[in-house]
């Protein structure tokens, strides 16, 4: 299932960040590997794949293909993080979707994503996520989170994460709670503000 005409969204990607399409300019990093998670950082030719479909990536990452597709939400996320890819190459793991795998099974349960390199205070935020509802209650997003987390405190100049949270979505909160993130705010229109800080800076 394509999120979008790619043609076309090629064509905008230039017209708006005003850059060449320059996906070998793209570094990738290393894969997180967690007790039952392969999480892996898609590359140039994974995020083009995706962009026609997780099935598409699937085949291309020749794992299991599940036949089913993110939420809308997720799949308007990706538009908006190829476009800050082709503006921001040298913030590639930033703004690249990771892509959550089963290890014992070799079949996607998820995505994540950042949205963007640390600020001038040294904050990035997890912003994006998405579990297959059959992977519910099976502790799959809080693993992941607490990788994600781990992984971004240990990169430079990240000085903590955080993550904006709708108040009635209690799961998300207690996923958070449980690796160590503590709510500093809360809006007028029911967003609770999460945020985990580096210890050792």
């Amino acid at each position: 299932m394509d999120y979008f005409n790619f043609n076309d969204w090629d064509y905008n990607l230039v017209r708006l960040s005003g850059h060449p399409l320059r996906w070998d300019t793209m570094t990738p990093t290393e894969d997180i590997i967690t007790e039952r998670l392969h999480i892996h950082p898609l590359s140039d030719s994974d995020f083009s794949a995706l962009m026609g479909g997780i099935d598409k990536l699937e085949v291309q990452m020749g794992i299991t293909v599940t036949g089913e597709e993110p939420n809308e939400d997720f799949r308007l996320a990706i538009q908006w993080l190829a476009l800050q890819m082709v503006v921001h190459p040298e913030e590639f793991p930033w703004w690249t979707v990771w892509h959550i795998r089963l290890r014992n099974e070799e079949r996607t349960v998820g995505c994540l994503a950042f949205n963007g390199a640390p600020d001038d205070s040294g904050g990035v935020e997890l912003a994006h996520a998405f579990v297959y509802p059959e992977y519910f209650d099976q502790g799959i997003m809080t693993e992941a989170t607490g990788a994600m987390t781990n992984w971004a405190l240990r990169q430079q100049n990240v000085l903590y994460v955080m993550a904006e949270i709708e108040s009635w979505n209690l799961s998300a909160q207690r996923v958070l709670e449980k690796n160590g993130y503590s709510c500093y705010n809360k809006t007028e229109e029911s967003f609770f503000y999460w945020k985990r800080k580096n210890s050792d800076r």
